[in-house]
């Protein structure tokens, strides 16, 4: 079980906690796949996504190297990796400043909405010298986040962006695929 109330978890904690759906604080990769089908991702892009996390994730967030690739909700800090937007503080703390920034600096007036191109301008921009793994991990964050948003203008919105950060996208994102499955099945 996590150590933490939903009010205490850190921004980065609730991201994750949603792929915790047993809530015991362990997030197993069925529990990342479970969790990507949930939010909308087909069997690959699901498949794909639990097996890079997990095998680039849970070394870090573990106490001993896991062979079951298992990651620690509360130890997701840990994991953090260099290249990417800085929005979290190394605690897990969402830095509003920061994120405003990122937005500031790789988006057009009047900053409120991301496209591909400002993506891939913000990863180069970001990027840290001799940080391989970290600048793989920002590029598959970010396409990810795209691709799960598929904006039909090109457009990522600030907020969508914002409610990936703390997790709050992903129960909307379920909800809405769970609403559409019941109606199909009307």
């Amino acid at each position: 079980m996590s150590s933490k109330s939903k009010v205490e978890q850190t921004a980065l904690e609730k991201h994750t906690a949603f792929f915790d759906t047993d809530g015991d604080g362990i997030i197993w990769p069925m529990d990342t796949f479970v969790g990507c089908r949930a939010i909308g991702f087909n069997l690959l892009m699901a498949t794909l996504a639990a097996i890079i996390i997990h095998s680039g994730l849970s070394w870090a967030t573990m106490r001993f190297p896991d062979p079951l690739f298992r990651l620690s909700v509360d130890n997701m800090k840990k994991a953090m990796h260099g290249s990417d937007s800085t929005t979290y503080t190394a605690q897990g703390d969402f830095d509003e400043t920061r994120f405003n920034r990122t937005f500031e600096l790789y988006t057009q007036p009047p900053h409120t909405s991301m496209s591909l191109g400002d993506i891939i301008t913000m990863l180069n921009g970001q990027r840290n010298a001799y940080d391989f793994f970290g600048s793989f991990a920002a590029l598959f964050e970010w396409l990810a986040m795209y691709l799960l948003l598929w904006p039909a203008d090109g457009f990522m919105k600030k907020e969508d962006v914002r409610a990936i950060y703390d997790g709050t996208l992903f129960y909307n994102l379920a909800q809405s695929q769970d609403r559409a499955k019941n109606k199909n099945n009307d």
